[in-house]
């Protein structure tokens, strides 16, 4: 559940649920990119994304919540 992947041509990242900003971090930075992080890589990228998402880059680059293309939810049927 820590699964990330990148497309560097569109510079999208696709982020699993567990994933913390340390594998964003490692994933972009092969292809010379990088994310709105926070200030630790071990906060969840979820959390801290919906919760806003403050980091060294807002000022020229928004929040992290502003970078969210879509959100994806798996839905489960009730037994």
């Amino acid at each position: 559940m820590r699964g990330v992947s990148v497309d560097a041509e569109c510079r999208l990242a696709r982020v699993e649920g567990g994933a913390q900003w340390g594998d964003v971090t490692a994933a972009a930075s092969e292809h010379g990119l990088v994310g709105l992080p926070g200030f630790s890589a071990d906060v969840g990228v979820s959390g801290y994304t919906l919760g806003g998402g403050l980091s060294w880059l807002a000022r020229s680059h928004g929040l992290a919540s502003n970078s969210v293309t879509a959100l994806e939810f798996r839905l489960f049927e009730l037994a």
